[in-house]
């Protein structure tokens, strides 16, 4: 990829335009099936309550169109 990864905690879309986005959130080890659900599902919230990765995946899913 020829994109400057952006870390996203505390950073609002569109991340510089980037296709690498990175987090410093802790995680914890997990099994590669539920890693591919867990960052939709994992049930993280912000202050307000909100997703808390909603605007990440709003961005990557919606980004040129």
């Amino acid at each position: 990829m020829a994109s400057i990864p952006v870390i996203v905690d505390g950073a609002v879309p569109p991340y510089s335009g980037t296709q690498i986005l990175l987090t410093n959130y802790p995680g914890r080890k997990i099994s590669s099936l539920l890693a591919h659900v867990a960052g939709i599902a994992n049930g993280l919230r912000d202050a307000s309550g909100a997703p808390l990765f909603k605007p990440v995946w709003t961005y990557m899913l919606t980004a040129g169109e």
